[in-house]
C-alpha cells in the first residue's frame, strides 16, 4: 500500500500548474547541506544520480546552478560565508539570475519559493543572517514565500526550543515572508552508540515536499505578479527619465529667440517622445500610433498648450515675459504630453484601455497636473530662477506623483 505522503508526491504534477515548474532557490551557509538536500529531493522523483556536487568540508557550490527535480526546478546557490566579500558575491549572483529571469518571455526561471537552510547542529540564527537573506532577495524576490529548512536535525529533543528561537529571531528582525520551519535529515546518518553503529534514518523530506506542493500555486502567482510590477516600475522610471530630458530640451528650444513658431520646433521632439515611451513599454506599432494620433486628432495637444500657458501665467507672484514664458510653457507642455503617454501606454499594457475614453482620460490627467502645479510653492520659486533643469526636475516630480 502506498502511504499518504507518497501519494502526495505522486499527485505533485497535478497540483502545480500544467506546463510550469515551480522554481525553488536554496540559500544557506556553506556546509549546511544544501546540495545534499537537493540530491535527496531529486531521488524522491526517481533521479538515478546525484545532481548537485556535495562538498566535504570547505566551500561547495561556486555559482548558481539549476536542476530539474520532478515538477520543480531547484537552484543551488553559492554558500554564505563570514566574509563580507563572499556576501557580495552571493548577492551579485542572485541578482544576476533575477535580472535574466525577469526579462525572459517565459516565467521558467522566476524564483517562486525560497528554502533557507540552517544547520540544526549549530542551533543559531543571527539578525545578520536574516538581514543577509532579505538583502539577497529584496530586488527581485522580496515577497517570495520562505521555508526555513533545518538540515541535520538529529536531536529531536532540542528541536522545539530551536524552532521557537528561530521564529522569535525572524519575527524580531522582520523582512521575510516566512511560511514554515521544516526539520530534515536528508540522508541516513551513522552514529556510534555504546560501541555499536546505529543508523539515524532520513526524515522530513516528504513533509517539505508536500508543503512545497501546497504553496506552489500561490507562490507562482506571487512570482508572476512580482515580475509584472518590477517591469512596470522599471519602464515607468525609464519613461520618466526620457520625459525629463525632453522637457529640458523643449525649454531650451523655446527660449531661443528665432522667428519660427515654437510649434514647428517642438512638435517633432514631442512626437518623438511619445514614440520612445511606447517603445519602452513594448507596445505594438498600431497601438503606439493610436496613442499619438488620438491625442493629436482629439485636439489634446492644443488643449495641453492652452493649459500649460494658463497654468504658468496663473501662478501667483510670477511675472515672466517673452522667451522665458515660452520656455516655461514648453516645459509644462512636454511634461504633460510625456506623462499622458505613459498613462496610456500602461493602460494598453494592462489591458485596461478604453479607446473611446482615451481623450477624456488624458484631459483628466492634464487637469490633475495643472492643479498640483498651481498649488506648488516650490515651482513659483523655481520659475524665478529660470533654471531649466531645476524646473524640469520639479515638473517630473509632479508627473511622478500622479502615478503613486
Amino acid at each position: 500500500m502506498i502511504e499518504r505522503k507518497e501519494q502526495e508526491l505522486l499527485a505533485v504534477e497535478e497540483v502545480v500548474q500544467p506546463g510550469k515548474k515551480g522554481t525553488i532557490l536554496v540559500l544557506g551557509d556553506s556546509g549546511v547541506g544544501k546540495s545534499t538536500l537537493i540530491n535527496a529531493i531529486a531521488r524522491k522523483f526517481d533521479a538515478t544520480e546525484e545532481l548537485a556536487k556535495v562538498s566535504l568540508g570547505g566551500r561547495g557550490t561556486e555559482k548558481l546552478k539549476s536542476y530539474d527535480c520532478g515538477p520543480f526546478r531547484i537552484i543551488d546557490s553559492i554558500g554564505f560565508e563570514k566574509e563580507k566579500a563572499q556576501h557580495l558575491k552571493v548577492i551579485k549572483a542572485i541578482e544576476h539570475w533575477g535580472h535574466k529571469a525577469i526579462r525572459k518571455e517565459t516565467d521558467d526561471d522566476l524564483v517562486s519559493l525560497i528554502w533557507y537552510c540552517i544547520d540544526a547542529t549549530g542551533a543559531r540564527i543571527l539578525p545578520e543572517d536574516v538581514k543577509l537573506i532579505s538583502k539577497a532577495t529584496k530586488k527581485y524576490w522580496k515577497k517570495a514565500p520562505v521555508f526555513i529548512v533545518l538540515t541535520k536535525s538529529y536531536s529531536e529533543q532540542d528541536l522545539p526550543e530551536f524552532m521557537d528561537y528561530i521564529d522569535n529571531a525572524i519575527a524580531l528582525q522582520g523582512g521575510l515572508n516566512k511560511r514554515g520551519i521544516f526539520p530534515v535529515i536528508a540522508e541516513d546518518f551513522p552514529v556510534v552508540i555504546n560501541g555499536r553503529t546505529e543508523k539515524v534514518e532520513s526524515t522530513g523530506l516528504e513533509e517539505l515536499v508536500a508543503a512545497t506542493v501546497r504553496i506552489m500555486p500561490d507562490a507562482l502567482q506571487i512570482a508572476g505578479d512580482g515580475k509584472k510590477k518590477f517591469l512596470l516600475l522599471e519602464r515607468r522610471a525609464l519613461s520618466f527619465s526620457v520625459t525629463g530630458a525632453a522637457t529640458v530640451s523643449s525649454m531650451a528650444l523655446a527660449a531661443i529667440p528665432v522667428p519660427i513658431a515654437d510649434h514647428y520646433m517642438l512638435a517633432p521632439l514631442q512626437t518623438g517622445l511619445q514614440l520612445w515611451i511606447t517603445k519602452i513599454y513594448d507596445l505594438k506599432k498600431e497601438n503606439s500610433e493610436k496613442i499619438v494620433s488620438a491625442m493629436a486628432g482629439a485636439g489634446i495637444a492644443t488643449a495641453a498648450a492652452k493649459t500649460a500657458f494658463s497654468t504658468a501665467k496663473a501662478i501667483p507672484g510670477v511675472n515672466v515675459l517673452g522667451s522665458a514664458l515660452n520656455a516655461i510653457v514648453a516645459g509644462v507642455f512636454t511634461a504633460m504630453i510625456g506623462g499622458a503617454t505613459i498613462l496610456m501606454a500602461e493602460k494598453y499594457g494592462s489591458g485596461e484601455i478604453d479607446e473611446e475614453k482615451l481623450a477624456a482620460d488624458v484631459q483628466e490627467f492634464f487637469e490633475q497636473f495643472s492643479a498640483q502645479l498651481l498649488n506648488s510653492p516650490e515651482f513659483k520659486e523655481l520659475i524665478g530662477s529660470l533654471d531649466f533643469r531645476a524646473i524640469a526636475g520639479k515638473l517630473m516630480k509632479l508627473v511622478t506623483s500622479l502615478f503613486s
